[in-house]
């Protein structure tokens, strides 16, 4: 999760079929699906059915999501007077989990206490994990990176019987003193970003996937993408360009993608697993002479956002940070009593593809669904 997330637009279900008319139309390439294909009537049967299947399957994540992922209240309202620790990131989605944290272990009675480290060091995560165990707290929770880069203190923190609550840090081993990995949805983003452009390119565009794999939950973004459109789309062309923590940190993505493109001109396609891998790119696309490219991503930040609106980018994909920060204080209320902690996962993560008609203010971190700080409470009984 580099980066992530924003104040979301109300699209009704009854609007869904006018809302995917929206993200198919005007799309230069729907008219070669069958000469990409080969030009067989077999062969553009299949790029229809892969375009049909494709625009089918936005349809769930065309309104804007209503209820949170977990349904089953706790046993009792949480004992109050612990103290939960966060682990921050440098990244402003890290901040909104942050809010998230402090506001739902408030809500319980408890303390936040928030750690930092830096994301391109993961040796600064470890000793701050190490630091962490001092304050006696009831759970540690942090983002971003992997399990490989933070697994030597598992250990530890079973022998402290501390539970660990990673988020967004990718596929991680849920054992011991690790009891839920929360906001692991980077495959069904990819999956839903496939579909965009599949369904956008009429089965048969050129894109560019931007990743940087060192981020686990990135990785799988872009591997369900890759799937996703291999499956349904034989006719399309994904070409990869998988940077290191180091060059997005140094912003050094956004010029690498003018670069791709300006050597492939016939790429009219960018996702990214992640908004903040390439700030600026409207602007940098501009100044190299670059039209007609459609832009999208997962984790979308207030940039990408206000870029939507404006129509110099296409869609994305928002994450509400702040409910994340909700979802590892309930996991932990949910594994002190003893309970199955619930949402599988991605935890029940709201997702909804935003597109231009569909964003109407940017912000960090989605407000979807809009009550879901108050649903959490009455789960807790605390409301």
């Amino acid at each position: 999760m580099p980066g992530k997330h924003w104040v979301r637009l109300s699209v009704i279900a009854a609007s869904g079929a006018a809302a995917i008319a929206m993200v198919t139309a005007g799309c230069s390439s729907s008219s070669s699906a069958g000469t990409a294909a080969g030009g067989t009537g077999t062969s553009s049967a299949t790029a229809s059915a892969g375009v049909q299947e494709a625009t089918q399957a936005l349809k769930p994540y065309l309104g804007t999501p209503t209820k949170i992922g977990v349904a089953t209240p706790l046993k009792s309202a949480p004992d109050k007077g612990k103290t939960f620790i966060y682990i921050q990131c440098a990244f402003a989605q890290c901040k909104s989990v942050a809010t998230g944290v402090t506001a739902a272990a408030s809500a319980l009675g408890w303390t936040t206490k928030i750690l930092s480290f830096d994301e391109t060091n993961p040796a600064t995560l470890v000793a701050a994990m190490q630091q962490a165990l001092q304050y006696d707290p009831v759970a540690v929770a942090f983002n971003a990176l992997p399990e490989q880069e933070w697994s030597s203190e598992i250990s530890a923190y079973q022998q402290a019987g501390v539970p660990i609550v990673p988020i967004e840090t990718g596929p991680t081993t849920v054992s011991g003193p690790v009891i839920a990995a929360v906001g692991d949805d980077g495959a069904v983003q990819g999956q839903i970003l496939a579909d965009w452009f599949v369904s956008a390119s009429g089965g048969s565009g050129k894109v560019l996937l931007v990743d940087v794999p060192a981020f686990g939950l990135l990785k799988s973004s872009a591997d369900a993408f890759t799937a996703t459109v291999n499956k349904l789309c034989p006719a399309c062309s994904v070409s990869s360009l998988n940077a290191t923590v180091a060059e997005q940190g140094n912003n050094q993505i956004t010029p690498a993608v003018v670069s791709a493109l300006q050597r492939d001109p016939s790429i009219k396609y960018v996702v990214g697993t992640d908004g903040v891998l390439f700030p600026g790119l409207p602007t940098a696309l501009q100044s190299g002479s670059i039209t007609g490219v459609q832009v999208a991503s997962g984790d979308a930040t207030v940039e990408n956002e206000q870029d939507v609106m404006s129509g110099t980018e296409t869609a994305f994909v928002p994450t509400n940070f702040e409910y994340l920060g909700w979802l590892a204080v309930d996991a932990v209320a949910r594994h002190l009593e003893g309970m199955t902690i619930a949402g599988g996962d991605d935890g029940g993560m709201p997702e909804q593809l935003l597109t231009k008609a569909t964003t109407h203010a940017a912000s960090e971190s989605a407000d979807i669904p809009a009550d879901f700080r108050s649903e959490f409470k009455t789960l807790w009984h605390v409301g």
